[in-house]
């Protein structure tokens, strides 16, 4: 029989997954042996079990060792019952662990353990629950452990010959290591069941999986984006464009290899897309064009590419870009390669400035980046950036200097990690997400950082972290994860908030990376806490990644699209339509750039609806998530049952404007364009159908820019004097136009 365990072996400061394995003497047993008797009716009993009856090799448990199997419930579960077939005789103490990232938490006992004396005889023995502490309750899709906990080493405990996934863990209390039972290639079950009765078993849930009727079929990765400007959002998604046709459907119409991130280089209104080939994708309204040997040449190099850091960061109206770089491994050793900074020089072309604008430390202190968001969080009207890194390395806060250079300074707002010195080294986490979100609804933005952290590793390791801000004067930051009831598990990998309930607070869904590891859907109380709303939601995703909350269907309500693994191995991006339909408002905002960039890339709205009591704060983001997801650039409010929203503040960070607007009816979409005013969309199940031109300035002397937004796939507009001679005329497109006017030629 052998055991296996992933081990640490330290290389250059970073964690290698090795494994050994220990051979355990092994009995031949009986061939055939009988099923243990329920005395539960079958047609109400839920049977748990891994085994199939035959067993190969036994475990004797010394003091202290461990030997659990693993379950999850499918609904609300009473467990009535315990089998185990056991041989040899003596005592053994028997419990049930919660879960701790798929292994037991011997801290958590979910029954009083209770020593039972077995008599010397091969078979099953049933353990009824009544006479020891009565039905145990287990929560809807909830992993818990049965096991024993050992006392006399004459006592067998059966092994399985059949293969499942690693289900069973043992602990060798002389060495203080976990093990799971099996070989390299698969799992071996100990021979343990349980049975209950499920109860309050829900057939509709809040979201429905409409992936077959989209139409979408593959990826790992996500950007969301409005790629025709016509209000329903597209999706890249493994590097194929997923068109939303606005009924319900997309259709891939564009491939641009190892597409990423969509974002507006160029600035001229439509979404661009950056690969992690570092290359440059020109979006020319019928198609995209590769301009990474022109536009893109300082881009390409041979680094492996991971996310890039989005934002007008100098205040000149263009988007500036930083490069998080990853990892190769040579044999057993990982390199790591440094990241960069570009400036963006009017969309011609971008420049490398990584040292001359005070970002060395990518460079000297070189880590595998995983995710860089951006945010204005000390509301000084300039962006700055986080950058998360992985494999143990410290996080990153660049702040801007205001002057189109940055300080790091993430130990002084406490948002670095917490370092841990083992072995001669120091160590952080492993960073693989980031979002900037207002989570407490107090109008400054917290922080919130997805870790990947093993429970062998756990001593020196970060878990996840919730940084809530504590505002002026110095915006420190607390991490609050345990407060706000986010629980610890091992593989937190992307993390996305949005208000999927429209009640006016950010809700939280983490993906969970490795076959077997499940994903997280969080609903904010409004009442600085978390509650865990997997089974009500319907959303339960194997070994996902990439994900996006969106609005895909303009009703009102955000939509969650977020890759899936099944059983085979396959991947996919699964589309779930929100249908809780609760009867809550909700307001939506895209801002337009005027002196910003187009997208207005970290502007930040602010919306007051007395009814809710409170201020809700959204920016505008080009990345979150993990590795250059995007969520798009509308900005989502719930309004619970409010009927108006009496004050909406816009705050421009590249020309430091601020817009205020009043009394706006809900469940609407609004365009609000910098320094121009606002306009309301009402119909958002079918495209426009009329056109929309805004002039600015207004009035004007001689030169003005004009705005049209147009429903139809080609037309034309004409500018006549008071005499009826046609002074301009300009070909326009569906989406957004800018023309500019000189009435002086």
């Amino acid at each position: 029989m052998r055991k296996i365990v992933i081990c640490a072996v330290m290389i250059i400061s970073i964690m290698y997954a090795g494994s050994f394995y220990r051979i355990r003497s092994t009995y031949d047993p009986q061939d055939n042996v009988s099923p243990p008797p329920t005395a539960l009716d079958s047609t109400e009993a839920v049977y748990f079990q891994w085994d199939d009856g035959s067993p190969s090799s036994y475990y004797t448990l010394y003091p202290d060792d461990i030997l659990a199997n693993k379950f999850t419930t499918e609904h609300p579960c009473s467990i009535m019952e315990i089998s185990v077939y056991l041989d040899g005789g003596g005592d053994t103490e028997l419990h049930i662990w919660a879960d701790f990232s798929n292994q037991p938490d011997t801290t958590e006992d979910l029954i009083t353990p209770t020593i039972l004396t077995f008599p010397d005889s091969a078979g099953w023995f049933t353990i009824s629950l009544d006479t020891i502490c009565g039905a145990v309750e287990i929560p809807p899709l909830t992993t818990f452990h049965i096991g024993f906990r050992g006392m006399d080493t004459e006592l067998r405990y059966y092994i399985a010959g059949n293969n499942t996934a690693y289900v069973t863990h043992y602990y060798d209390s002389g060495e203080n290591t976990w093990y799971v039972i099996g070989t390299e290639e698969t799992g071996h079950p100990m021979m343990l069941r349980a049975v209950g009765i499920y109860y309050d078993i829900l057939t509709e849930f809040w979201f429905t999986d409409v992936t077959t009727e989209a139409g979408i079929t593959d990826g790992s990765h996500i950007s969301v984006g409005d790629i025709d400007d016509d209000y329903y959002p597209d999706m890249l998604i493994g590097g194929n464009i997923w068109y939303n046709n606005r009924d319900g459907t997309f259709s891939n119409v564009y491939t641009i290899p190892s597409g990423r991130t969509f974002f507006d280089y160029d600035n001229d209104g439509d979404l661009d897309v950056i690969a992690t080939d570092d290359r440059l994708w020109r979006n020319d309204g019928t198609g995209f064009t590769d301009v990474s040997s022109t536009v893109g040449a300082a881009l390409l190099d041979t680094c492996p590419f991971m996310s890039p850091g989005i934002g007008d960061f100098d205040k000149d109206g263009d988007l500036d870009i930083y490069v998080a770089n990853g990892e190769q491994w040579m044999g057993d050793y990982g390199v790591y390669f440094p990241d960069f900074y570009y400036v963006n020089e009017a969309g011609t072309v971008f420049v490398e400035a990584t040292d001359s604008v005070g970002m060395g430390l990518a460079h000297t202190y070189v880590c595998y980046g995983r995710i860089v968001v951006v945010s204005d969080f000390d509301d000084d009207f300039d962006l700055d950036m986080y950058v998360g890194n992985y494999r143990l390395h410290p996080n990153y806060l660049f702040i801007n200097n205001g002057d189109g250079t940055f300080s790091e300074h993430s130990m002084e707002y406490g948002v670095t990690g917490n370092p841990v010195s083992y072995g001669g080294a120091v160590y952080f986490g492993h960073t693989i997400g980031a979002q900037w979100v207002d989570i407490d609804n107090d109008t400054d933005f917290d922080l919130f950082v997805a870790n990947l952290a093993h429970p062998r590793f756990i001593s020196f390791s970060d878990k996840s972290m919730l940084y809530i801000n504590q505002g002026p004067s110095d915006y420190h930051f607390d991490d609050q994860r345990n407060e706000w009831n986010i629980g610890y598990y091992e593989t937190h990998s992307s993390c996305v908030f949005g208000d999927f309930d429209n009640d006016g607070w950010q809700d939280l869904y983490i993906s969970c990376v490795y076959d077997g590891y499940h994903s997280f859907l969080y609903r904010n109380t409004g009442d600085y806490s978390f509650e865990l709303v997997n089974y009500e939601s319907g959303i339960f995703l194997n070994n996902s990644w990439g994900c996006a909350w969106m609005d895909y269907d303009n009703d009102g309500d955000l939509d969650l699209c977020a890759r899936h693994t099944d059983t085979t191995g396959s991947t996919q991006m699964r589309l779930f339509r929100n249908d809780i339909e609760n009867g809550n408002n909700w307001i939506k905002l895209k801002l337009e750039g005027t002196i910003s960039d187009k997208y207005a890339i970290g502007a930040v709205a602010r919306v007051y609806s007395s009814a809710l009591g409170f201020w809700q704060t959204r920016q505008v983001d080009a990345v979150v998530g993990t590795e250059g997801t995007s969520q798009g650039h509308i900005l989502h409010f719930g309004l619970g049952t409010s009927t108006i929203v009496e004050t909406l503040i816009v705050k421009w960070i590249t020309s430091e404007m601020v817009d205020t607007f009043i009394d706006l009816s809900p469940n609407r979409l609004y365009r609000v364009i910098e320094g121009v005013g606002i306009e309301s969309i009402y119909e958002q199940k079918k495209p426009i159908e009329n056109i929309n031109i805004v002039a600015y300035p207004n009035p004007f002397n001689e030169t003005c820019n004009i705005s049209v937004r147009f429903s139809e796939d080609i037309g034309s507009l004409s500018i006549v004097d008071i005499n009826g001679r046609i002074v301009l005329n300009r070909e326009i497109r569906r989406g957004s136009n800018t023309i500019k006017f000189d009435c002086s030629e």
